[in-house]
């Protein structure tokens, strides 16, 4: 299911970076970014070195169709910058990571959205997947056919597909990028866990206090070895936060809960909104969940006909109940010798549920009145 595909994603990123979900900090010596030593100068001159340097074509980096000779297909620069906010609990990342281009990133499979302001119910049955190859033989040279794993790094079957095997993140100079509360952010390599991170230390997590909303941020890097100069610009929408339903604390649930009633429309509004945009809203149960492409306008009522459709879990399975709303947005990294990857920004907000049918006795709020309010 998409939606566990997203949870999956953010489980992954917090693994792999060692993080551990806690409330927001205070901004400490380890957060500043006050005291990061890059002048104007040094920023302008990275800036203009990434705007002299050529973009080279893809095929200026391809090897031979019989794949003789050095596999060369350039970088594969990714960076990311996000909120993520469970169950009552605010964090924020900032991440890179600087690879080889691998001959299968060169062909991605495109990302498929609903038409905007559109649902669908998920039963979360998934079909048997049918792999792409079945031998090495099937792949280019330097891949091998290898199947997908699951978070634990076990495979999963019927996923094989030609992939390039023991693929790491490398060290090629330090990073800039711009936007931060505060001034620019200095990204370094951190070799334990080969990913980029803020001075290069850490576990990837950075205080959300230095995150400024509704503005460009813009990366920039020198390049090194073979790795051209290399930049990106990505726009950080304003914070996203739920609105409605209301969050009540305090009941038979250690988390901030919103109360709907499955058997009629749910009506959901956030703060905030970005019109220009779209965004992913899921609601989820134990078995099943509706799935929503919309405008970013502020609010959505998914209709009673999906949502009724979902079986909502009770005592320890309650956990499974979630609201989730998430915005993305990205564009390509520009350098000479970048032939794929991003610039990216996503902010994520899970809310847990309480699904308990409500009797029509007048004293619920009117959801009509609500919208003609807003």
């Amino acid at each position: 299911m998409r939606h566990v595909a997203a949870l999956c994603f953010v489980t992954a990123v917090l693994l792999f970076c060692s993080c551990e979900n806690s409330s927001q900090k205070s901004t400490g010596d380890g957060d500043s970014v006050t005291d990061i030593d890059v002048s104007a100068e040094d920023e302008d001159s990275i800036v203009a070195e990434v705007e002299e340097s050529p973009d080279l074509t893809q095929d200026d980096l391809l090897p031979d169709e019989d794949g003789a000779g050095e596999t060369d297909f350039g970088y594969n620069v990714f960076f990311q910058v996000m909120t993520i906010h469970v169950f009552g609990q605010p964090m924020a990342m900032a991440f890179g990571l600087v690879m080889k281009t691998a001959r299968e990133d060169l062909d991605p499979e495109e990302e498929t959205h609903l038409p905007v302001d559109t649902c669908e119910f998920d039963s979360g049955e998934t079909e048997t997947p049918t792999p792409e190859c079945v031998s090495d033989e099937e792949c280019a040279p330097e891949q091998r056919c290898l199947p997908d794993t699951d978070n634990n790094g076990n495979p999963i079957a019927g996923t094989e597909s030609c992939k390039t095997p023991d693929r790491e993140s490398l060290d090629r100079g330090p990073v800039i990028i711009t936007g931060f509360v505060g001034g620019p952010a200095i990204f370094l390599y951190e070799p334990n866990d080969q990913v980029y991170k803020k001075d290069g230390t850490g576990d990837g997590s950075i205080d959300i206090a230095l995150l400024a909303f509704g503005i460009d941020y813009s990366l920039a890097g020198d390049g090194q070895g073979d790795l051209k100069p290399f930049s990106g610009e990505i726009f950080m929408p304003p914070s996203l936060e739920l609105t409605y339903p209301e969050l009540t604390t305090g009941g038979s649930l250690p988390f901030p809960t919103a109360n709907i009633d499955p058997t009629k429309d749910v009506l959901i509004q956030w703060a905030e909104p970005n019109p220009t945009g779209e965004m992913d809203l899921t609601l989820t149960g134990e078995s099943g969940s509706v799935i929503c492409r919309v405008a970013d306008d502020g609010e959505f009522i998914m209709p009673a006909e999906l949502v009724s459709q979902i079986t909502f879990g009770t005592g320890f399975n309650v956990m499974a109940n979630n609201i989730i709303l998430d915005r993305k947005f990205s564009s390509p990294m520009a350098g000479g010798s970048v032939t794929a990857g991003m610039f990216a920004t996503e902010e994520m907000v899970n809310v847990m549920v309480n699904a308990v049918v409500s009797p029509d006795d007048g004293t619920l709020p009117d959801e009509d009145a609500l919208r003609s309010d807003n």
